[in-house]
């Protein structure tokens, strides 16, 4: 089987598609921030491109429906189509510019031979090619008990070649201080089940040796590889207080707190380490599958400003600390001004910066002998050399123009380019083209 998208894939497509406002208020930027189509319908085709990586086209649509003053309903439809080539944790710098040829396993075990200094329209062994679809259903209730009471209870399936997932949610919204203050709770619960093809394989188990390697370690094993032929699970509580606050007419604050428990099989059965012989070329003798710990809890403070200093500007700037028991720290500034250009059209502008330290257990590769950087003496407990664990840094910047067609129809498009850069020259710098195109109308 081939090479199939993470979960974290999945959260840049949720974060590229998102999309603001379609109206710019003139009064408050608490109008901004809280928007209600009584019933409508937004649609939106995207397009994420990697250059020589990952392309994806997602398609969406949503339908908000009101019952009355107190209930209102949500559903969301979402298909993805994937394609492409995702570096699978394989050394780059020796593999991607050696000579000779390298021997490689795939998840579903067929064996491939490719040149190590592949050319155009090869196979590179440090990216495994795949095809994939997902198929999205989530739905939400929201009621008003009081008037500055009301609850949203959630739901949603995901389906993939080989991952499953459901979710369950719950919030309750509380507004105070004459409507001026919102108080949040909510969380949810996923229920996950990862089904590669041939089953998911043995925490550290060899995929491979090399024939010709020198200095293999001791505890290396060389045998068949053990594989558990069964899918594997796991379960994802997350946890959200917040507080939003109407400062004044033209400004609008919110600071949450989020927590998440993740508890189950949290490797990805497609990642790779190299073992490499660096007494003689650095070459790769043989190749393990990583092994993460299987739980983890993750924190996150979030603090997002909106200020409305003219009634055709309005400004979206936010600030995101992340951290976790895996080691992980993570910064995330995410601005967007928009300026309605005449009654019926706007132009936004967004720029977000992201900087994520290196997990504890993340490492490029395992050295065979004793002079190596990262020499192993035993067998690593835990082990990732997935560079989504390691320390990385993104810049995203693009703009977007909405038109408002009629009283109760907009389209709107965006374009935003990406650039990914890694430390220590794990792999290229990842460049990705986004673009978006949403149809918005009431009825």
């Amino acid at each position: 089987m081939q090479l199939k998208k993470s979960r974290a894939i999945r959260n840049k497509l949720a974060l590229a598609s998102s999309a603001l406002l379609l109206a710019m208020p003139a009064q408050s930027p608490l109008a901004a921030a809280k928007v209600i189509n009584d019933d409508s319908v937004d649609i939106s085709q995207l397009y994420y491109s990697e250059e020589g990586r990952v392309s994806v086209k997602k398609t969406q649509a949503l339908i908000t429906k009101k019952f009355g003053e107190d209930n209102k309903f949500k559903l969301n439809a979402i298909y993805d189509t994937m394609s492409g080539a995702s570096p699978n944790g394989r050394i780059y710098s020796v593999i991607g510019g050696g000579d000779g040829n390298i021997t490689y396993t795939t998840a579903s075990g067929t064996s491939n031979t490719v040149a190590s200094n592949s050319g155009s329209g090869s196979i590179e062994a440090w990216k495994t090619s795949f095809k994939d679809t997902r198929t999205a259903f989530n739905a939400e209730w929201e009621h008003k008990f009081l008037p500055v009471l009301s609850s949203i209870i959630g739901g949603g399936i995901s389906n993939e070649n080989d991952y499953e997932s459901k979710t369950f949610s719950g919030k309750l919204l509380l507004d105070t201080n004459q409507r001026r203050t919102t108080l949040t709770a909510g969380m949810s619960i996923s229920l996950d089940t990862v089904k590669p093809f041939g089953g998911v394989p043995e925490s550290t188990g060899t995929i491979i040796c090399h024939e010709n390697a020198f200095f293999r370690p001791n505890w290396l094993d060389c045998d068949t590889p053990k594989v558990q032929y069964k899918p594997a699970d796991k379960v994802i509580n997350d946890y959200l207080v917040g507080i939003t606050q109407v400062w004044n007419k033209r400004t609008l604050m919110q600071l949450n707190f989020a927590f998440s428990q993740e508890d189950g099989y949290l490797n990805d059965p497609y990642k790779q380490v190299s073992i490499v012989n660096s007494l003689f070329d650095g070459g790769e003798i043989a190749v393990l599958h990583e092994n993460r710990p299987n739980t983890r809890n993750t924190r996150s403070l979030y603090y997002k400003v909106v200020h409305v200093p003219k009634n055709n500007i309005a400004m979206h700037v936010s600030y995101r600390f992340y951290w976790d028991d895996w080691g992980v720290l993570a910064d995330t500034l995410d601005s967007r001004i928009r300026i309605n250009m005449t009654p019926g059209i706007y132009l936004q502008a967004h720029a977000r910066l992201h900087w994520q330290g290196a997990a504890d257990f993340f490492q490029p590769s395992v050295g065979a002998d004793p002079d190596s950087k990262y020499f192993a003496e035993r067998k690593p407990d835990f082990i990732s050399a997935d560079s989504r664990l390691g320390e990385l840094a993104t810049v995203t910047a693009g703009l977007k123009l909405g038109i408002k067609i009629n009283k109760d129809s907009n389209i709107s498009a965006r374009v935003e380019q990406m650039t990914q850069k890694y430390d220590n020259r794990l792999l290229p710098m990842m460049k990705v083209w986004i673009t978006q195109i949403i149809l918005s109308f009431k009825f």
